[in-house]
């Protein structure tokens, strides 16, 4: 079957290439995805390899979705559900519930978030009496990473001795286990390395070394590896761009195909990004070539923030019928930034959406107790979970009752919650026998919306709020529910489980890139950061000034500069810069600013 169809030279060549390692250095709006989805559909088709020798890692879910999605088109559904595509964190979740026994993890442990983690060192440096010589941010700093004697040593070691115990993995250090796993147990190793002969990672360039490691454990016959080093904007979270552009070095034999072509952005748009990532001294020497016209890049100049947003309500309001509120993108440096923005155009009555973790509805402070409620059922070992749960929604045993249950649990070495079912007193008994047969009913449920509805019922959440007038928790709570809803509908559609079990993981793996599963027409609000992946018609990337975009804060002018990079071609169409004359920082007055350096290396070449 001929899959090269529509395919420039360039996309046919890394479509048919018989190279076992092969980097595709893609640049921005260049057809990677239709690449990646045509080379897996060309091995399975005409090279009779089976899809379940395949993995394929991805940056966001959002990703692997739209990848299964065209795959599906090219190989058909059935065989298209068979194929591994997930981010580093699915695999890793994936590979250490079926592994993990190996290193005393039973599959239904617990993934502790960063407010999680925080909330456990807090209680280690109490218990231990070290409150004068470290806090919680010092021992949160090092996790993970080698510490010699000290308080934040002791309070490492007994964080690690807890989450064994809790049956829980630190979210931070996923791979990082994946990885002891692999070196402990080489058994382990090979199987995956027979099961996935033929591995793809997109977006290499931010990979990390634990992810790079990863790869490297498992050692596929055959590497595809997608990336730009142009857009590498994550070093502050680890984030590599030496993976990329030492690859070659690392395998030899690689074949090394760059494809320039963009096919997103017009020629105005496209002159703008290569003149500015022009300017950095590591970068990979790609000229993007854009295959249409439009109009000039505009660059606004306006007083202050409430003339930009204006700007930005007027130019929306004057949208054509054929446009939708979903072709424009408003992009800033700061999450501050877009609130003030988000927070105009709702008055405004124009719809938005916030690509972060506001407006989360899994965010709410009673609907992540309800979740860690139903962490603690699945997992019987997590008691951190566990007490969060005697308190929810209000407490059901007194200070002195727990305080008791927990020197029992120390005394005869036993959970918490076996401890309650051996107390002396009857309320705690009751208690205990509560939660054991709530716990049973919900263990034989394998959808999530099924055992979140029981477990609303049986603590009688909705009547419990109902009778203190706390509706606005009724609507968080109905809010939640439906968004629940919409998960299980997409799990169902790509052929993926809905269980508790499933649901819990996915929750504290998630990446923002998920709310736009949610495909409502609105004008989608974002970090630059966060805009990563995507493109829109319209894009405004606003407060264009010095000590705003680049940052202040910043110690890597290049990465800021490959930042500007990736704002620019996110942009199809039209793309708008504003630079303001006075800012005003989060606390302060307002002031007199400098347009941004980009602006003018926007317009020439270094």
């Amino acid at each position: 079957m001929d899959l090269t169809n529509g395919l420039n030279d360039e996309q046919k060549a890394a479509v048919l290439s018989e190279s076992n390692h092969i980097l595709l250095m893609a640049g921005a709006g260049s057809g990677k995805t239709r690449v990646l989805t045509h080379r897996l559909a060309h091995l399975n088709l005409n090279c009779r390899v089976g899809i379940s020798s395949i993995v394929a890692i991805t940056f966001t879910r959002a990703a692997a979705k739209e990848m299964k999605d065209r795959l599906a088109l090219l190989i058909g559904e059935k065989e298209s559900k068979k194929l591994v595509c997930c981010t580093f964190h699915a695999l890793a979740v994936r590979i250490l519930q079926e592994w993990g026994h190996r290193l005393k993890l039973d599959k239904h442990f617990t993934i502790y978030s960063q407010e999680d983690r925080e909330e456990i060192v807090k209680s280690i440096i109490m218990m231990l009496g070290l409150s004068s010589r470290t806090s919680v941010s010092k021992v949160v700093a090092r996790v993970g990473k080698p510490v010699k004697e000290g308080p934040e040593s002791a309070v490492l070691k007994e964080y690690e001795w807890q989450l064994k115990r809790f049956n829980a993995v630190d979210l931070d250090q996923l791979i990082n286990k994946v990885n002891e796993l692999f070196e402990k147990h080489p058994d382990v190793t090979e199987y995956y390395r027979k099961q996935w002969k033929y591995s793809f990672v997109d977006e290499f360039q931010d990979t990390n070394r634990e992810q790079l490691e990863l790869i490297n454990q498992l050692n596929p016959i055959n590497l595809f590896v997608v990336g730009d080093a142009n857009q590498s904007i994550y070093r502050f979270t680890g984030a590599r761009i030496e993976n990329i552009l030492e690859f070659p070095d690392q395998y030899p034999s690689t074949e090394v195909i760059k494809l320039e072509k963009n096919y997103r952005s017009t020629e105005q748009i496209i002159e703008a990004a290569n003149n500015l990532i022009s300017h950095n001294v590591t970068r990979v020497d790609m000229t993007l070539v854009a295959d249409k016209s439009g109009e000039p890049v505009r660059v606004v100049r306006v007083l202050n923030q409430d003339a930009e947003i204006e700007l930005i309500i007027d130019t929306i309001r004057g949208k054509s019928d054929e446009e939708h509120y979903s072709d424009y993108a408003v992009l800033a440096r700061t999450n501050a930034q877009i609130a003030n923005i988000r927070w105009k155009l709702k008055n405004e009555g124009i719809p938005t959406m916030v690509l972060s973790s506001a407006d989360d509805p899994l965010k709410k402070n009673d609907i992540k107790l309800l979740t860690s409620y139903l962490d603690c059922i699945i997992n019987r070992k997590d008691e951190m979970n566990f007490k969060r749960a005697l308190r929810f929604p209000e407490p059901v045993l007194t200070d002195l009752q727990l305080q008791q249950a927990e020197q029992l649990s120390t005394d005869l070495s036993i959970s918490l919650r076996e401890a309650l079912g051996l107390s002396d007193s009857e309320a705690v008994q009751i208690v205990a026998k509560f939660m054991d047969n709530l716990s049973h009913e919900i263990l034989q449920m394998d959808n999530v919306i099924d055992a979140l509805q029981c477990l609303i019922d049986e603590l009688r959440l909705v009547e419990w709020y109902e009778e203190r007038n706390l509706n606005n928790r009724i609507t968080d709570l109905n809010e939640a529910k439906q968004y629940i809803a919409f998960w299980t509908e997409r799990q169902i559609n790509l052929g993926e489980d809905t269980s508790p079990t499933t649901f819990l993981k996915w929750l504290r793996i998630r990446d923002i890139h998920d709310k736009l599963l949610d495909d409502r027409d609105c004008v989608k609000l974002m970090t630059l950061h966060g805009s990563k992946g995507l493109e829109f018609e319209n894009v405004f990337m606003v407060g264009m000034n010095e000590g705003v975009f680049p940052s202040q804060n910043t110690s890597d002018i290049e990465e800021e500069r490959r930042l500007g990079y990736v704002g620019v071609t996110r942009a199809k169409k039209r793309l708008i810069l504003t630079v303001k004359s006075k800012h005003m920082p989060a606390w302060g007055v307002e002031r007199d600013v400098l347009p941004s350096r980009f602006l003018s290396e926007i317009r020439s070449r270094s």
